[in-house]
């Protein structure tokens, strides 16, 4: 199996690490956190230890109110490759394709012709219908549904139960709030709530 260290030792981290266990794809060698204590190091270590070859590749366990400081570190540490953990209770079609750096929860299901892009989250429950996109480090919480035909843009928060309706684009960095229904298209930066969804802010 390939040596996985995991960057950050937090709750999601630890959500990860089960995840992993149960992929059984992946060894973990351990965690590196700058605030953690009991890790292989700090963030500032991983390059230094992926040259000396005490892992193969890494997930990033950065949750969705870090969005900035994450997409620094993906950048910053792109020389290395990225894991992706996919939980084995789920249904991808064969023709969705996902990035590196991703984590698929248990009981999700992706439909025929979806892209996910690098380091996306998608949480327990959801649904990803057919021919959608989600882009960079997109979060999706539990039980989200998004419809057929619909393009999420980078750095998206869905939150908890959201409903996006079919053939729609969401602009990049806007959060979903829990159980917010998306009628039309987003094109604005900003927090959405309510049925139908809003912005507030």
């Amino acid at each position: 199996m390939r040596k996985l260290a995991i960057i950050g030792a937090g709750e999601f981290a630890m959500q990860v690490k089960n995840i992993v266990i149960q992929q059984n794809k992946y060894e973990i060698i351990g965690y590196y956190d700058d605030f953690e204590k009991n890790v292989l190091g700090k963030i500032n270590d991983v390059e230094d230890h992926y040259i000396k070859n005490k892992f193969d590749c890494i997930f990033i366990a950065i949750g969705y109110k870090h969005v900035d400081f994450k997409n620094n570190l993906i950048k910053k540490l792109s020389s290395i490759p990225f894991a992706t953990v996919i939980h084995p209770h789920t249904f991808i079609d064969k023709s969705a394709q996902i990035a590196p750096g991703s984590i698929i929860y248990p009981n999700v299901i992706i439909d025929k012709n979806v892209l996910i892009k690098e380091h996306c989250v998608i949480n327990l429950g959801s649904i990803i219908a057919h021919d959608i996109v989600l882009k960079q480090n997109v979060f999706i919480a539990p039980g989200v549904t998004i419809g057929g035909f619909s393009t999420i843009g980078s750095n998206v928060f869905l939150g908890i139960g959201s409903t996006i309706i079919d053939q729609i684009i969401i602009q990049n960095d806007c959060i979903i709030g829990a159980g917010a229904v998306v009628i039309s298209n987003l094109d604005k930066k900003g927090t959405y709530v309510g049925n139908p969804a809003k912005i507030i802010k």
